[in-house]
């Protein structure tokens, strides 16, 4: 994304620690959803907005909105935006716009594809 979108040049291992930071942030959200899973019982529980919505049914369409938004994934989106801006030099805005970008239409599509 950087070096087609944004034109711009970095290192591959400074690439390899923003997404290794990532991956561990990705980790975290995998080690609560367990968590979340085993104090529940309930198998579809994730750290997401759907935790709000109490006892809606898996297959409500609102549900299925509010379980797009994982707090660890956007967080782990917001630290790739933070490290790609910095890796390029472009505002964080842009970076933002890009990474953003890419999150919500691969959301989308995963939402279609279920």
């Amino acid at each position: 994304m950087g070096r087609v979108f944004l034109k711009a040049r970095f290192r591959f291992l400074k690439a390899l620690e923003v997404v290794g930071l990532t991956g561990i942030i990705l980790l975290l959200g995998t080690v609560v959803t367990c968590l979340l899973i085993a104090t529940t019982g309930d198998a579809t529980a994730h750290p997401s907005l759907a935790l709000l919505a109490g006892k809606l049914d898996s297959s409500h369409v609102l549900r299925k909105i509010l379980d797009l938004f994982d707090v660890f994934h956007l967080w782990a989106t917001a630290v790739l935006a933070l490290g790609l801006s910095r890796l390029t030099g472009v505002t964080f805005k842009e970076a933002v716009f890009w990474v953003f970008g890419y999150w919500l239409l691969a959301r989308i599509a995963l939402a279609l594809l279920a």
